[in-house]
């Protein structure tokens, strides 16, 4: 089934995220949009800058939780409106079959989150790292309201926000300033996976390290399906509702 789905890293189909449209270079008197735009293509030192702050910005989620991610991708609109590209081009576009995709990104899900809960969490347990901190999800425990409330949340902002930031649009420019190559796809995987742990920094140091584990395999989705963001979306919700289903059910407190 992968190897139906992945594309020759290295090729063509590595610019897919990045096909800004050229700006023209002439003499001609540009708008502020093409000389804003033609500067982030043509400096990899300004692009590396926007990508920070897209980055900074949904580390908000840390201290003001619902401002995060909307900020972030209310800036991703604004840049790829400047370099003239479009959702699709993040990895926002039809699958070639829903059936499948739907399938593979609920079975990746649940996969990644039981592989979680028996094999990763026992061994870090066995570490002297602090526990996993989920203080925050202790609530939902019987809460119909709060419940639905998190489910929302995790196929609006966190499935397909996330994803639009972190996979979509940060994995593909890194890439390309690291060269656009194989190599380059696979440092911007590390390098993208490390900010994404360092946004959920609130599970403490454990939660940190447990969450590079979904995000590597997100990304690895991302790559191998030829740049559908999909995959990795409905992977990505599943994942969430499972771990707010336990907290709901209260199989969290055994588990964990």
């Amino acid at each position: 089934m992968a190897a139906q789905v992945m594309p020759a890293l290295g090729s063509s189909h590595t610019s897919v995220l990045i096909k800004e449209k050229t700006i023209p270079n002439s003499n001609n008197k540009k708008s502020v949009r093409d000389f804003i735009g033609s500067s982030l293509q043509r400096n990899n030192l300004a692009m590396g800058g926007a990508l920070i702050l897209v980055a900074s910005i949904s580390m908000l989620d840390l201290v003001l939780p619902p401002l995060g991610v909307p900020s972030a991708l209310l800036l991703i609109w604004l840049i790829s409106w400047l370099l003239r590209s479009s959702w699709s081009d993040l990895g926002v576009r039809r699958p070639r079959s829903w059936g499948k995709t739907i399938i593979i990104g609920i079975s990746v899900g649940i996969i990644s989150q039981l592989f979680t809960l028996l094999v990763l969490i026992p061994l870090l347990q066995q570490t002297n790292l602090e526990p996993l901190d989920y203080s925050r999800f202790k609530t939902l425990n019987g809460n119909i309201g709060l419940f639905l409330m998190f489910l929302t949340i995790s196929w609006t902002t966190a499935g397909f926000g996330e994803e639009v930031i972190y996979r979509g649009f940060l994995m593909g420019h890194f890439a390309r300033l690291f060269g656009g190559k194989k190599v380059g796809w696979w440092v911007s995987l590390i390098v993208v996976s490390v900010i994404f742990a360092l946004v959920h920094a609130y599970q403490g140091p454990m939660g940190m390290l447990l969450i590079m584990f979904p995000a590597i395999l997100f990304g690895i989705m991302y790559i191998v399906s030829g740049f559908n963001l999909w995959y990795s979306i409905i992977a990505h919700g599943t994942a969430d509702t499972f771990v707010f289903l336990m907290f709901f059910t209260g199989f969290a407190d055994f588990l964990l």
